[in-house]
């Protein structure tokens, strides 16, 4: 069986771990920021064995053709999340493909069809998930062990 294929937008914390558990799992990995220093120490962090990309239209299109998983982990502290990942790329994506936006609590980076506003959208063939940072706290936080 093939690898996945995970494309991380945005190489922040979210980023970074999400990179972490998808490389753990077997997947071949890119990360793309518009940061170039971070991409460096990302690619230090990663010892080369992740993709690290500097973030354009042209590399976010590239990518996300060739995905099948998707991770948008864009934060712009204090403003909405930029729209990287268009409708027309996603329509476009690997039947199957995977959308998952942790952005969503600040807009979201991905162009959601009108109206689409439950945290799980199916888009024809393609499965979009949106769960903002909240969420993810708060399942971590239940899962962990009780003492008593």
């Amino acid at each position: 069986m093939d690898s996945a294929d995970v494309l991380i937008i945005g190489g922040g914390i979210v980023g970074e771990n999400a990179a972490y558990i998808a490389k753990g799992m077997g997947a071949e990995v890119t990360i793309l920021d518009n940061n170039v220093p971070r991409l460096r120490e990302l690619d230090n962090k990663f010892a080369g064995r992740v993709h690290c990309v500097f973030s354009n239209r042209a590399s976010i299109e590239k990518y996300a053709l060739e995905a099948d998983l998707v991770v948008g982990a864009v934060l712009v502290a204090g403003a909405a999340a930029p729209k990287l990942l268009t409708r027309d790329i996603i329509s476009r994506m690997k039947t199957g493909s995977v959308v998952v936006d942790v952005a969503i609590d600040q807009g979201g980076g991905v162009l959601k069809p009108p109206g689409q506003l439950p945290i799980r959208t199916l888009l024809s063939w393609w499965m979009m998930w949106c769960i903002t940072a909240w969420q993810i706290c708060r399942a971590w936080y239940q899962g962990l062990p009780r003492s008593g």
